[in-house]
């Protein structure tokens, strides 16, 4: 059925157990991304994940979220087609801007909360915010920035309610440097979870580094815990009042006391638009954060590679 409606084009990217294929749709011209999942690769659990992740994509409407159109479940491979998007991630965005402003850093996190709460109004946590899944669906329009990757999303409203009546995961889940304190606890966490790792996004848009950073996963973790954030000097000097008290907000280390994503929308600093002043410091060091991070991921790849490698000739194969 795929072949019959989709021609299967150039790979566009690839992971542990699937391929995304360049898709044109016969009937319409229409060009899609068509993630081609390797059901024999799949590890134990990875198939429930995918039902998840096709469920909340079926469930959720809405024009910052990445669109699934079609789904084709075959015994052994399963294809999900989905809007193509080729503008490149968040902060590729805002370092082509060259000296931007907090207004454009601004601009892109309001439709980013905005689809955010969308999904929580939805009771759904998306899991994995980070800039990597933050995708702009055309080169040079920020309206276009989707979420994506909904690998770890869950849908919390259905999960059972404790004594408190509370919607609680357990599931330590997301990417290090923007999981927040709560999910590391182990004690059981909500939505909020996402609000988080926005403040986090959101802190990096506006000075070019993270809040917290530390090769040593034990010792990141303990910080993200324990330490509390700051705005150092001369970095965060330009940067506005209103900005770091949402920051505030965002990043409390008790989501009790943590802004939920509808009410980061209400605030003066996403509703006045005066931050025009170009923030030249963030923007060097969003370039030497871009570089370090591909430096990494780069290392990383190729580290796996000579893993497969070794294995492979260890297994003769």
């Amino acid at each position: 059925m795929v072949e019959k409606e989709f021609e299967l084009g150039k790979t566009l990217g690839e992971g542990n157990y699937a391929q995304v294929k360049l898709g044109k749709e016969k009937s319409t011209g229409h060009m899609w991304a068509v993630k081609v999942i390797n059901k024999k690769k799949l590890e134990p659990g990875d198939e429930e994940m995918l039902a998840l992740e096709v469920e909340v994509l079926r469930e959720i409407s809405h024009p910052n979220v990445i669109h699934l159109y079609k789904v084709y479940d075959t015994k052994y491979k399963m294809y999900m087609v989905l809007e193509l998007v080729t503008g490149g991630e968040l902060l590729e965005r805002l370092m082509n801007l060259g000296a931007y402003s907090e207004q454009d850093a601004c601009d892109l996190f309001a439709k980013v909360m905005h689809a955010v709460s969308h999904l929580h109004s939805h009771g759904i946590a998306h899991r994995d915010l980070k800039p990597e899944n933050l995708l702009l669906a055309n080169p040079g329009d920020p309206a276009s920035i989707k979420i994506a990757d909904f690998g770890f999303a869950k849908i919390v409203s259905k999960l059972p309610q404790t004594a408190e009546g509370k919607h609680l995961m357990m599931t330590s889940c997301g990417t290090p440097e923007y999981v927040a304190p709560e999910v590391l606890k182990n004690i059981g966490y909500g939505v909020k979870c996402d609000v988080w790792s926005m403040g986090v996004i959101l802190y990096i848009m506006l000075c070019g580094f993270p809040p917290f950073f530390n090769e040593n996963l034990p010792k990141l973790f303990d910080d993200i815990m324990k330490k509390a954030h700051d705005f150092p000097s001369p970095e965060w000097d330009p940067i506005s009042d209103d900005a770091k008290e949402l920051l505030n907000q965002m990043m409390s280390k008790d989501p009790a006391d943590r802004i939920s994503a509808a009410d980061c929308l209400t605030g003066k600093w996403v509703h006045e638009e005066n931050k025009t002043e170009p923030l030249h410091g963030s923007a060097e060091q969003l370039k030497k954060f871009m570089a370090k991070r591909n430096l990494r991921k780069g290392i990383e790849a190729v580290t796996a590679i000579k893993k497969l490698q070794a294995m492979s000739h260890a297994t003769g194969h």
